[in-house]
């Protein structure tokens, strides 16, 4: 599948059931995880909440990038920690959220700079900036 076409089988699929709030989730790849709520708000909390997810997606798509750069660059990182800090929120969407990235390793400070810029074109971090246009299938 190109970056441009239409996927014609999901690449995940999600299902609740009679538990308040809990989604299992199943990747194309075969991998299951789930999402439920906090009890304060009526879930179970089995599982991440939907934010949690979101937060997750953004920094292991910044990790990934700066370490498939760092590779191809054959550059000495040896290991990357981020921190994420969600920001406000407008009836509950999220408006904003910042997060902190440590990089280590024999790194010179222009090749720390550049992994510092690199982490902000990760396609994850590049589509939630872009507006993900998320539509029912079929529908216009």
């Amino acid at each position: 599948m190109t970056t441009d076409s239409i996927a014609t089988e999901p690449a995940l699929t999600a299902r609740m059931g009679e538990r308040a709030f809990a989604v299992e989730m199943d990747t194309d790849g075969g991998f299951t995880f789930r999402a439920d709520e906090p009890e304060s708000v009526g879930g179970a909390n089995t599982g991440p909440d939907p934010f949690s997810h979101l937060y997750a997606s953004i920094a292991s798509c910044i990790l990934i990038t700066v370490r498939m750069y760092a590779q191809r660059k054959q550059w000495p990182l040896e290991d990357a920690t981020i921190r994420v800090y969600p920001g406000r929120r407008e009836a509950y969407v999220l408006k904003d959220l910042e997060y902190d990235l440590e990089l280590s390793g024999s790194l010179t400070a222009d090749q720390w700079a550049r992994l510092q810029e690199v982490a902000h074109r990760c396609p994850v971090h590049r589509s939630v900036e872009a507006g993900v246009q998320i539509r029912a299938r079929g529908e216009p």
